[in-house]
């Protein structure tokens, strides 16, 4: 199962997503990332990484996360897997999304 966020390039607006437990099969709740510390992002296309500036919860309680990026950080348009990683209140280190499921980030031309 794939979600493609859509990003025009040059562009830097906020990205939410929420994110699920793999057991969640309706999909009608967020993970609780009450008290989840030390979140990062980072976005992968042909072999270029990009990190967000910014990983924060948004919403704890239904697993929002917002994804914050420079201007440039995406100069060039692509398919991305992103890739987001926290530690639990429990101290255990979660990487999202988990094995078999993708999250993809589609640039697209600059609007001139």
């Amino acid at each position: 199962m794939s979600k493609i966020h859509s990003l025009v390039l040059g562009s830097n607006a906020s990205i939410l997503v929420q994110l699920y437990a793999v057991d969640d099969d309706d999909g009608s709740n967020g993970i609780n990332l009450t008290g989840a510390t030390s979140m990062s992002a980072k976005a992968e296309s042909n072999g270029v990484t990009v990190s967000f500036t910014t990983a924060a919860i948004e919403t704890a309680l239904t697993g929002i996360v917002k994804l914050d990026y420079a201007t440039n950080s995406f100069s060039n348009t692509g398919t991305y897997d992103i890739q987001i990683q926290f530690t639990d209140s429990d101290s255990k280190v979660h990487i999202y999304p988990s094995e078999g499921y993708t999250l993809k980030l589609l640039v697209k031309e600059a609007i001139t």
